[in-house]
């Protein structure tokens, strides 16, 4: 694997993969994160996707939140759908953890609330762990 290059590993494996096992990936080290992260990766493993239709993208940046489908003939984005944050935050402080069906986990990183957030309905709920304000207390 060492000799294959970083192209052919991320534009012709990786983009074929299914979409939970690229979020595993990320995980491999730093520059797969980066290269997995980047619009051209997204779009070209939506256009390679079983499932091309009705595929949408959330895009977060510092002050807001919005939401794009994707066009697969083309692999561009369609006009986009501001959501709003239904909750308290600052510039740069939501990190998205997981997602599992189109929910999301999410840590508010200035106080290191997890929140479980349905970006469609924008409903969403504080997960309460036991112990936390313990571990928290450390940092």
């Amino acid at each position: 694997m060492a000799d294959l290059p970083t192209h052919t590993i991320v534009f012709e494996i990786l983009t074929r993969l299914p979409a939970k096992d690229v979020g595993r990936s990320k995980s491999v080290c730093k520059q797969w994160y980066a290269l997995l992260s980047t619009q051209d990766f997204v779009r070209t493993h939506c256009s390679r996707s079983v499932v091309s239709s009705n595929q949408r993208v959330l895009l977060i940046d510092d002050l807001t939140c919005s939401v794009r489908p994707i066009i697969c003939n083309n692999n561009d984005y369609g006009p986009s759908s501001i959501v709003t944050f239904p909750f308290h935050h600052q510039n740069n402080d939501v990190s998205i953890l997981s997602h599992l069906n189109g929910l999301l986990c999410v840590c508010l990183n200035h106080t290191y609330e997890l929140l479980l957030w349905n970006p469609t309905t924008t409903a969403f709920k504080h997960l309460i762990i036991d112990g936390w304000s313990h571990i928290t207390q450390g940092f």
